[in-house]
């Protein structure tokens, strides 16, 4: 499309998407590529259900570019659609009612649409011929009429025309059919989808149905994982807080053994220094009785001098 889009598409975990988003004639291929990796994740019955997928019309496709790459367009049809329908279901409760903007409003908004689905065949290279642009112009006319509650389709993943419900398959372009269906005012009768909306319809959710309890096989499966892990990191923190009490346990203990020799230490280190006091006092002792030793010895040599000195004078006489 020229104006490729007046807003991102909405976000989407779902593989089938990106088959609706992509060029017409790429569908196979894409759908053939989808089933092949379904089936090497090992997904078997969601790869067969994509394989029975059914390739959108030329028309069916260019409305599906419009939801995917024209969101705010598409916006504007559903909201004038819903508008013209509460009026429809006032006008059935007897209110008096005008409806001339909001039928004006729903014709400007599905001719937008109607030109974004052509743009969109025209720039891939599809021709557009007066039918083509006709059977677009009556599956709009049908989206508005369903409104944005309905559950009759899906939106971006059409495969089929669609025909409105109840109400003459016109062209959006013409004046607007507002016949009224009698029945309740929120409950307006549908016409039947046809067998082809049906089988797309049940394509698309046997894919979906697939994939979503795959998805939550391995939800559960990557929760009991979780669980597993958990039940084993608890008995890992209590093997632990058990091994950590038994190591404050001995840390204790040890401390309390270092004390000890702490205590031990002191008391020794105390009596070593009596016993150095002690020592100090008798070698002081021991230097003055050396003192007096050495004096008595000098005293003794002199006496024994003198001695000597007498006895030769004695011999001598």
């Amino acid at each position: 499309m020229a104006r490729r889009s007046s807003g991102p598409p909405s976000p989407s975990d779902s593989p089938l998407d990106a088959l609706y988003q992509g060029p017409l004639d790429a569908f196979i291929g894409s759908r053939k590529a989808l089933a092949a990796a379904l089936k090497r994740e090992g997904k078997t019955e969601a790869a067969t259900a994509a394989l029975r997928l059914a390739k959108p019309s030329p028309s069916a496709w260019a409305v599906n570019q419009v939801y995917w790459h024209a969101r705010e367009t598409w916006n504007r049809l559903l909201s004038a659609a819903d508008a013209l329908r509460g009026l429809q279901e006032r006008m059935l409760a007897g209110q008096s009612v005008d409806p001339r903007d909001a039928m004006a409003a729903r014709q400007r908004t599905a001719q937008a649409v109607v030109d974004r689905a052509v743009e969109a065949l025209r720039d891939a290279g599809n021709p557009v011929t007066e039918a083509t642009r006709q059977r677009v112009a009556v599956t709009v006319d049908a989206i508005a009429a369903y409104g944005s509650a309905s559950t009759v389709y899906t939106p971006g993943r059409l495969t089929a025309d669609l025909d409105p419900p109840g109400f003459a398959a016109l062209a959006t372009l013409g004046e607007p059919n507002l016949r009224l269906v009698k029945g309740s005012a929120s409950t307006p009768q549908r016409a039947p989808a046809s067998p082809t909306q049906k089988s797309s319809r049940r394509g698309i959710t046997d894919v979906s149905d697939v994939l979503q309890r795959e998805r939550a096989d391995a939800a559960e499966k990557r929760r009991a994982e979780l669980q597993a892990s958990v039940e084993a990191a608890a008995r890992e923190v209590d093997a632990a807080r058990t091994e950590a009490a038994r190591a404050e346990t001995a840390a204790a203990a040890a401390r309390a053994a270092a004390d000890a020799h702490i205590r031990d230490i002191e008391a020794q280190r105390r009596t070593l220094a009596q016993l150095e006091g002690q020592l100090g006092q008798l070698m002081n002792k021991a230097g003055a009785a050396e003192a007096a030793r050495d004096a008595n010895r000098r005293s003794l040599d002199a006496a024994s001098a003198r001695l000597k000195t007498a006895q030769a004078a004695l011999e001598r006489s």
